[in-house]
């Protein structure tokens, strides 16, 4: 999802060229031993893709004509935005997920406080019809308060019209299975900031009218947790019933293993004898590997079940799954979308291969690559993937993403009307089943 950073600010923000061209004017030129900072984060990233990609083709790139082209840039380079954007542009090269440099300057944001994403209002977003279209509303944060409601379309952010760049950037994306989660993240992003300040919206409630509200940012809902060198954060689960007495689970990120498996196992014992139990993972991040399995072992159906296998260079591990003593065993049937990634395509292909569980919804991400995260010499981060997955039947969700079962889009009017039609058609099967 990175390799479309530059071209989401260039759409999304407010500077004029007039001014890019004055800041360009006003850089100075960068020390040596800062270049060579950067030099050194060059060849760790170069080297780092050459040894750890379980692909030795790396994907078929030029990876030494890639050093060559690229490494003299970030020797000339006058400011830390250029060396990182030649190094961005080598990790570009691959066109992979979980690929991607962080910069710094993120970290020394957290470390003061604030950072761009540390607050939040609680909005999350789906790109429908190039227009930013309010998909949920987080409980209690300050977008709910202030009656942000599901369906309302986000017009004007900061001052900034949204529906002309997001038709831009509709036209000029690549056509992938990333391109839902893109757009949403481009209207997302604008939404955090620091925790404290505010930011004016201009919203279309649907029924012809605007409405102006300044929404503050928060802490984010959930349990704040870091994995690793990442930035920190927010799980959330949610536990309700739904009509007709069937059980409802939803999770943003599997991340923080305690928080996770406990908040599910209550929601197993709490609804083991209702009729059935929706997993909602739209919009789920995914996160680590052992959360998921853990979470399968309450729904598999035999033991030593092998869901998966990961591939390392000269490496190949089968993943099995142990099933828990007294697993949940009524119907299942599991939320996705194109915001579904990583760790949920994993969780619903697992459970769509052992024929355990009925997927609703959209097409996932196909972004489903082990990866981790190294600090560099020039203190930025480099995510880099070292392994690929293949499920139990042979599919390579990387690029492929999950197929749902029954596919149902997310529409305005049925968000206006109070509705989700993905959890409706869910609850329909479940009752069928019973």
């Amino acid at each position: 999802m990175k390799r479309i950073a530059a071209l989401t600010i260039t759409l999304l923000a407010c500077c004029t060229f007039s001014q890019c061209g004055a800041l360009a004017q006003q850089r100075a030129q960068m020390p040596e031993a800062r270049r060579a900072e950067h030099v050194a984060s060059f060849v760790q990233v170069w080297t780092t893709v050459r040894d750890q990609h379980w692909d030795p083709t790396l994907n078929g790139v030029d990876w030494e004509g890639a050093r060559r082209e690229l490494q003299p840039k970030v020797e000339a380079a006058a400011s830390d935005e250029e060396a990182r954007a030649a190094i961005a542009a080598l990790i570009e090269r691959l066109g992979q997920t979980h690929f991607s440099l962080i910069p710094s300057d993120l970290y020394q944001l957290l470390d003061d406080g604030g950072t761009p994403s540390s607050g939040d209002t609680g909005i999350r977003v789906r790109v429908l019809d190039s227009r930013a279209i309010v998909s949920s509303v987080v409980g209690g944060a300050p977008a709910a308060r202030a009656g942000v409601r599901p369906g309302w379309e986000i017009v004007r952010l900061g001052g900034v019209e949204i529906r002309p760049r997001l038709e831009r950037l509709v036209r000029e994306l690549p056509e992938t299975l990333l391109k839902s989660a893109d757009l949403a993240s481009a209207v997302e992003g604008r939404l955090k900031g620091r925790t404290g300040e505010s930011v004016t919206l201009t919203i279309g409630t649907g029924d012809g009218g605007l409405r102006e509200l300044t929404v503050p940012f928060e802490t984010p809902q959930g349990v704040r947790t870091i994995v690793g060198h990442l930035p920190p954060v927010w799980i959330r689960a949610e536990t309700r019933e739904l009509p007709g007495g069937i059980g409802y689970f939803a999770l943003s990120g599997f991340a923080n293993p305690v928080y996770v498996m406990d908040e599910f196992g209550k929601a197993v014992e709490r609804f083991r004898n209702a009729a059935g139990l929706v997993i909602d993972l739209r919009g789920n991040q995914g996160g680590a590997g052992n959360i998921v399995m853990g979470m399968l072992g309450w729904l598999a159906t035999d033991s030593d079940r092998q869901v998966g296998t990961v591939v390392r260079r000269g490496l190949t591990m089968k993943i099995i799954v142990q099933r828990r003593p007294s697993p949940f065993e009524r119907p299942v049937a599991v939320l996705v979308d194109g915001l579904s990634v990583s760790g949920s395509e994993v969780f619903a292909a697992a459970l769509q291969d052992m024929g355990r569980a009925r997927i609703f919804g959209s097409r996932t991400a196909g972004a489903v690559l082990g990866s981790t995260v190294e600090r560099l010499p020039n203190g930025d981060r480099f995510q880099y993937a070292f392994s690929d997955y293949v499920s139990a039947t042979g599919r390579r969700l990387e690029g492929h993403g999950v197929v749902p079962d029954i596919a149902v889009n997310l529409t305005r009017d049925a968000l206006l009307k109070g509705s989700d039609p993905v959890i409706e058609a869910a609850v329909e099967w479940i009752r069928q089943r019973r």
